[in-house]
């Protein structure tokens, strides 16, 4: 059985993610609290010299206080840092969702195996920092993703035109209406654009920042809540937002 996190991304998308970057994790988890934050995103690659030493006992901690659903977030050229060992996967119980770089030589089996362990919603990510490839690739991308059974797909791209939001909006909603859970989002000047447009098309998880930007384009937590309030007011049932077509 999915976990919660995952049971409400199926039911109740999009769903608001904290991004946290500052000096003091516990504080930012506390203001994502009150800011009534759906999930928290926790990178490795900005925090592991947090985790570095009693990971399984901090995890718990930041669980039990904080009660937000966690995503860890698995950055840099490898899907595990040096000093992540079997004792970090148990620590993991904790979290609600593991978000793993694509690439096609990691062991996935592996990962699949210990996310499915752990209950862990599995989600895989593809960003490219340089451009957006043409929708074609970007769809090879995520086939390949949701072919190692990923939960979720995420694909982040620099945006420079009005094009690259279009295919970015185009893959969303072709896996959205196969009935699969996926997010996209841009960076640069039109990022901001493409992120408060894409729940139209069926994106399931939306970035802000608390403390410091994690990627160009993201909004501050609070300022992407209101405007997601604003121009999608929740219906009577709450219900799932319909992808629309290009």
């Amino acid at each position: 059985m999915k976990n919660e996190l995952f049971s409400r991304l199926q039911t109740h998308s999009p769903l608001l993610v904290a991004s946290l970057d500052g000096d003091d994790l516990p504080y930012l988890m506390e203001q994502a609290r009150t800011d009534r934050a759906d999930a928290v995103e926790i990178r490795l690659d900005l925090w592991g010299h947090f985790f570095r030493e009693d990971m399984p006992d901090k995890m718990a901690r930041l669980r039990e206080k904080m009660g937000l659903p966690m995503l860890v977030s698995f950055r840099g050229g490898r899907p595990f840092p040096d000093w992540w060992q079997p004792l970090h996967w148990r620590a993991l119980r904790h979290a609600a969702m593991i978000d793993v770089e694509w690439n096609p030589r990691y062991p996935w089996r592996e990962i699949r195996k210990n996310a499915a362990a752990l209950n862990l919603a599995f989600m895989i990510s593809h960003h490219d920092y340089k451009e957006t490839p043409g929708e074609k690739r970007l769809v090879r991308l995520a086939q390949a993703a949701f072919a190692q059974k990923a939960d979720i797909v995420k694909i982040a791209t620099r945006v420079r035109a009005k094009e690259d939001v279009r295919a970015l909006l185009a893959v969303c909603a072709r896996f959205v209406e196969r009935r699969k859970l996926m997010t996209v989002m841009g960076m640069g000047r039109l990022g901001t654009l493409s992120r408060l447009v894409s729940p139209l098309f069926g994106s399931c998880l939306l970035y802000g920042y608390i403390g410091t930007p994690t990627a160009n384009g993201q909004l501050p937590y609070k300022e992407l809540q209101e405007r997601i309030r604003a121009l999608y007011p929740a219906d009577e049932e709450n219900e799932r937002l319909p992808p629309h077509r290009l």
